[in-house]
């Protein structure tokens, strides 16, 4: 009965038998299933397929069935079905061909159309026939729900383990299960005092970048233990990352707790699993104090919001402050905008004056909503001239108290010098440990074997080596970096600790430095521009406010503006001089142009253009200066005569550029009689002499 489903239309066509299991270790214990699959080729011999038309398709081997994303084979077997190339399609099962109900109606819906068959282990069916393609239908939807029941069985009891706290994961670098199955921290302690410096730091700093850059500076490892390769399960040191920085902040298991179910995959448009973080009320489980940690959990949850506000986005979304940068605006992130009550955004630009080196500066852009497009800046203040009245307050502010700041900044800097000190012992120890064990495992290897000794040997030679180096970068660190850095900040701040001034003023405390001071003490800058000056209104931590008002900042265009006195000096040299030479000639008087620079020609040719002055071209035209060919088609000449003429003095000869001249008859010479009196005289062999001789 099953066998009069095959036709002589399907024994044309090819067979496609279809073997997968789901995954790797599947592939390497159940032989006797792979076994199974690959014997239906006999099977469909017996029904009457050649062998040569009998193709087996086992790409996907350990690949999931509930999804065609990564089933390579099982789509090109569609796409030969929809051709119309096949006859029958034979799976050990029809969980083998899929778990998806989606991909099961396209594959049935094209058998249908092509009228090929479909064979398991219980018989052949027809698709076109309506109780076939109810019986595999229903098998497909049963394939379907089991591996639904398979996963809920599995999640179930991670889910069960994971809120009793007893669900062994992987751990982040810091901690190690130990014998009895519970999680303990790390047993190196160079690798605790890294990760407790992280902390620290960061509790001290605020910026995850800032925490990477000091690793940096110190030339500190972070540590990690690879799950794979011939590292796997060692502690290694590396760079540290400031994403590895914000991934140890975000984890709650640095503070004691065990967690799980904090992210979820849900399917994107493509078929692929995406992962999507979860709210903390929707984690499977969250045990506070499960293990030991490096920090509390009221510190982590404090990490975690200042991270959140960092976010600059979210920051200017809120009207919150944004977070202090690098660049040179004091007031960055807390200039409020008199007008409309936003914050006020920062951009950067060229700024200085005359004889002055040219630095950059931030500009107060107060940036309405895209709701009210009309005016896209609502208002603009020039930076520097308030910034310098908002730090000679804060001076002014802060120096009755800057005994016990300075005793705070000399205290945290001698901690951290403490800290640095510890972890090179630390790093140093260890490379000598791993030496001498790398020195005995060479002295324990057999001597009458050459070849035993050649690993250990190179293996001892290794570790010396990166004791050297390590030995030798310190010593390098310690004399160039620190002795450079906060040990001046440190003796500056230990010897004069009443001069806060000094302390602000010191070109070693990096604008982002000076930006925390300033928070510390300062809550926002209120900028109100008015026609003639601009009101500053400060108001204090504590709720105090002052007011301050400056005079309006000129525009920036005309800060960096050549000076008329130069434009003057331009003018005039233009009259004896050409373009070229004028750069030489203000740069040995000292004279540089608006932004500070020494000129070029390029930057006198934008002068001369910006300001409308006359050119040399025209200057020399007005007086009658013509080029060497207007001369000759003027007078009625050769070109070579008007040159030879130049030679001997009998024209006057003036400049236009590097390459040109222009020249003109003296006003007591014959004029043009005498030039063309000339020419009969030239014979064919002199003009050819004057070509030689001015094109050499």
């Amino acid at each position: 009965m099953q066998t009069s489903k095959i036709r002589a239309c399907h024994l044309a066509r090819d067979a496609w038998l279809y073997v997968r299991q789901s995954s790797p270790r599947q592939v390497m214990e159940n032989k006797e299933s792979a076994r199974r699959q690959y014997g239906l080729r006999d099977r469909a011999a017996e029904l009457g397929w050649h062998r040569e038309r009998i193709r087996t398709v086992d790409c996907d081997q350990a690949e999931s069935g509930k999804s065609d994303v990564e089933r390579r084979g099982f789509r090109e077997m569609v796409a030969e079905v929809g051709t119309g190339k096949v006859g029958i399609v034979l799976a050990l099962e029809v969980s083998r061909l899929s778990r998806n109900n989606i991909d099961w109606a396209r594959l049935l819906h094209i058998c249908a159309a092509t009228d090929t068959l479909v064979m398991d282990e219980d018989g052949i069916y027809d698709l076109r026939d309506f109780n076939d393609q109810l019986l595999i239908g229903l098998k497909a939807v049963m394939a379907s729900a089991e591996l639904h029941c398979i996963n809920l069985r599995m999640q179930g009891g991670r889910t069960s383990k994971a809120r009793r706290g007893e669900l062994r994961t992987l751990l982040p670098v810091g901690f190690v299960y130990d014998p009895a199955g519970r999680v303990t921290v790390d047993p190196d302690s160079q690798a605790r005092d890294a990760i407790s410096l992280l902390f620290s730091i960061y509790e001290r700093t605020g910026s995850a970048h800032a925490v990477a850059r000091e690793f940096a500076s110190r030339s500190l490892g972070f540590p990690a233990r690879p799950i794979s390769g011939p590292s796997r399960g060692r502690i290694v040191w590396r760079p540290l990352a400031p994403w590895q920085v914000l991934r140890v902040l975000r984890n709650p298991r640095y503070a004691g707790t065990c967690f799980h179910g904090r992210t979820t995959a849900r399917r994107n448009g493509q078929g692929r699993n995406a992962i999507v973080a979860r709210e903390r009320e929707e984690w499977t489980a969250c045990i506070p104090g499960a293990h030991p940690g490096y920090i509390t959990v009221e510190q982590f949850e404090r990490n975690c919001s200042t991270l959140e506000k960092h976010r600059t986005s979210r920051a200017r979304e809120k009207g919150e402050p944004t977070p202090p940068r690098e660049g040179p605006a004091l007031l960055q992130g807390i200039a409020v905008c008199g007008r409309c009550g936003r914050r006020m955004q920062v951009r950067y630009g060229p700024h200085g004056k005359a004889h002055d080196t040219v630095s950059f500066s931030g500009t107060c852009i107060c940036v309405r909503s895209a709701s009210r497009p009309v005016r896209a800046v609502c208002r603009t203040v020039n930076g520097p001239a308030v910034d310098a009245a908002v730090g000679d307050l804060l001076v002014e502010t802060v120096s009755p108290q800057a005994i016990s700041v300075a005793g705070q900044v000399q205290a945290e800097l001698l901690a951290r010098a403490e800290e640095t000190r510890n972890l090179h012992d630390a790093q140093l120890k260890r490379l000598r440990e791993e030496a001498n064990r790398a020195r005995r495992r060479f002295m324990d290897a057999s001597p009458g074997r050459s070849h035993a000794l050649e690993a250990p040997e190179d293996d001892w030679n290794e570790k010396l080596q990166s004791l050297r180096a390590a030995e030798r970068r310190l010593r390098e660190d310690d004399a160039a970096r620190q002795r450079r850095s906060d040990t001046a900040i440190l003796d500056l701040a230990g010897s004069v600790p009443a001069e806060f001034e000094a302390l602000w003023s010191n070109p070693r405390v990096s604008w982002r430095e000076r930006k925390r001071m300033l928070r510390f003490v300062i809550e926002d800058v209120t900028l109100i521009r008015e026609d003639d000056d601009v009101a500053v209104n400060i108001r204090f931590r504590g709720g105090a406010c002052e007011s301050r008002r400056i005079a309006r900042p000129r525009p920036m265009w005309e800060q960096i503006r050549t000076p008329e006195a130069v434009v003057g000096e331009i003018n005039r040299l233009l009259d004896d001089n050409c373009a070229s030479d004028i750069p030489d000639i203000l740069n040995r008087q000292g004279i540089v142009t608006g932004t500070g620079k020494p000129f070029d020609t390029a930057a006198v040719r934008n002068v001369i253009f910006r300001q409308k002055l006359e050119g040399r071209r025209e200057r020399l035209r007005k007086l009658g200066f013509r080029s060497a060919r207007e001369m000759a088609r003027d007078h009625g000449v050769s070109k070579w005569t008007i040159l030879r003429m130049r030679d001997e003095g009998r024209l006057e000869s003036r400049r236009l550029n590097r390459r040109d001249t222009l020249y003109r008859v003296p006003s007591d010479d014959g004029g043009k009689a005498g030039l063309r009196a000339e020419n009969p005289a030239t014979t064919a062999t002199e003009h050819d002499d004057n070509v030689g001789r001015y094109t050499s």
